[in-house]
């Protein structure tokens, strides 16, 4: 349901019998898109602040194949779905059960600004499907979430770790994703502790975390902390 309609054709809604809000990113749509299938937004960063709302289902089309207009960073909201063209699997949308899946090559995001993470965690998000390649910071960084899933996401040549979570509570899934490359920015030019993929608890409250069939070769330091 790419455009939040079923193969049968039927809106998808929540609970409330409200449409659940689907949100499309391709760098090859003109600029000044409201987001809709129709008119896409052209830009990753166009999902920040108003551009999105809590709970919205990002869709992020493969587009010219390039980094181009997803090269700024983006910051996810609690309990988004951002989903990247080539992922498919079941999902719980709106607390509906839907097997999702649009056909096509993956997206590639990044964040050339330096000390940049190409995207930014919230409570509750499901990220899946997406190469994050060449950050200048973080590939996915978070401090402080409760809950997220990270699936099928590569993590090449950033600069730093690939996957960042800390003070994490609740329950943290990463699940076959695939890191290379990543935290070679080594001292006195960059941290010392810097791994492929590292989820910290908070001091406070429970971490339920699974690693599960994620791939990790030649990272500077650690491929998989917690």
């Amino acid at each position: 349901p790419a455009d939040g309609v079923s193969r049968r054709h039927r809106t998808l809604t929540d609970a409330n019998g409200n449409p659940v809000p689907f949100v499309h990113v391709d760098n090859t749509a003109p600029e000044g898109g409201n987001g809709t299938y129709e008119s896409r937004y052209n830009q990753l960063s166009d999902i920040n602040g108003a551009g999105t709302n809590s709970g919205d289902i990002i869709i992020l089309y493969r587009g010219d194949g390039t980094t181009n207009l997803y090269d700024q960073g983006a910051q996810l909201k609690a309990n988004q779905y951002l989903l990247g063209q080539g992922a498919f699997g079941n999902y719980t949308f709106a607390q509906t059960p839907v097997w999702f899946s649009l056909p096509g090559g993956r997206p590639t995001i990044t964040n050339v600004n330096f000390g940049g993470d190409a995207l930014t965690l919230a409570s509750g998000v499901t990220v899946d499907g997406i190469d994050v390649i060449g950050a200048r910071r973080n590939g996915f960084f978070a401090d402080g979430i409760d809950s997220a899933t990270i699936r099928n996401v590569n993590f090449r040549d950033n600069l730093n770790d690939g996957l960042l979570i800390l003070n994490a509570t609740g329950t943290v899934l990463v699940e076959g994703n695939a890191c290379t490359g990543n935290g070679f920015r080594m001292p006195p030019h960059g941290p010392t502790d810097v791994d492929c993929m590292d989820v910290k608890s908070a001091t406070t409250g429970n971490l339920d975390l699974t690693y599960r069939n994620n791939f990790v070769d030649n990272n500077f330091g650690n491929g998989l902390e917690a």
